[in-house]
C-alpha cells in the first residue's frame, strides 16, 4: 500500500511528486469530478474505509480533503458520474471473509451536504472487482467476481460474466458477455457517437 501522490500537466514528459495521501490506500474507486478527483473508500493492511476524499490541485500540490463517508465500509467497488452524480457498486465488506456486496449507491454532487443515497440493487449476484460505465443516461454494471463464505468459513469465489443498465431508475439485464472481464478499467471508456461501452481486459474465468 502506498500513500504517494504524482501529476504529469500537459505538455510535461515526466510524473512528478505531488503530495501525499492522509493514510496508505488501495483498491479505492477513482472517479473524474468538475472540482478535482474523488476517491472513495480503498483498503490498506489496517482497515477498509468507509470515508472519500476529494483531491484538487492548486497549481503546485494536490489538496486533499474528506468527502461525504460512504453508508459503510468498501472496497474494490467500482465507480461512475452521470449527470452530475456519483454512482458506486459492489465492493467487499469487512471480515474475515471478504464479502461482496450488492450496495448501489449516488451522491448528488450539487448537494454533497445530503450525503449517499441507498438505491436500489441490480438483479443479480453481489460483485466486487466488475467495471461499470455510464452512456445516454444509462449506467453499465458489467461481470465482477461474487465472493460468498462456504459452510465452512472459507471464501467462494464465483466469476460473473452479466451485465446490468440501470437507466429510470430502474434496472434491465442485457445480453452476458462472452467472457468474464474481472478487475477490467473502470469507468468503462464509451463512445457516445457510436454508443458503445468498451470493456478492457481483466481477468478472464477459463485460464
Amino acid at each position: 500500500y502506498y500513500d504517494e501522490i504524482f501529476v504529469i500537466a500537459p505538455g510535461e514528459k515526466a510524473w512528478r511528486s505531488a503530495g501525499k495521501l492522509p493514510e496508505r490506500r488501495a483498491y479505492a474507486a477513482s472517479v473524474s469530478i468538475a472540482d478535482g478527483v474523488l476517491v472513495i473508500g480503498g483498503e490498506n493492511s489496517d482497515t477498509i474505509f468507509q470515508d472519500t476524499l476529494m483531491l484538487r490541485w492548486d497549481g503546485k500540490a494536490v489538496v486533499v480533503e474528506r468527502g461525504p463517508a460512504l453508508p459503510a465500509p468498501r472496497t474494490s467497488q467500482v465507480a461512475a458520474v452521470l449527470d452530475g452524480s456519483v454512482y458506486v457498486a459492489g465492493g467487499y465488506a469487512p471480515g474475515a471473509v471478504r464479502v461482496s456486496s450488492g450496495d448501489f449507491w449516488r451522491l448528488d454532487l450539487a448537494q454533497r451536504a445530503a450525503g449517499w443515497k441507498k438505491l436500489a440493487t441490480w438483479p443479480g449476484p453481489t460483485r466486487a472487482q466488475g467495471t461499470i460505465a455510464a452512456l445516454d443516461g444509462a449506467i453499465y454494471l458489467i461481470s465482477g467476481l461474487e465472493m460468498v463464505a462456504d459452510a465452512g468459513g472459507k471464501a467462494k469465489p464465483t466469476y460473473l460474466g452479466d451485465v446490468y443498465r440501470y437507466r429510470a431508475e430502474k434496472w434491465e439485464r442485457l445480453p452476458d458477455m462472452p467472457w468474464t472481464a474481472i478487475a477490467a478499467p473502470f469507468p468503462a471508456p464509451v463512445s457516445a457517437n457510436l454508443g458503445r461501452v468498451w470493456v478492457l481486459g481483466g481477468v478472464d474465468s477459463r485460464m
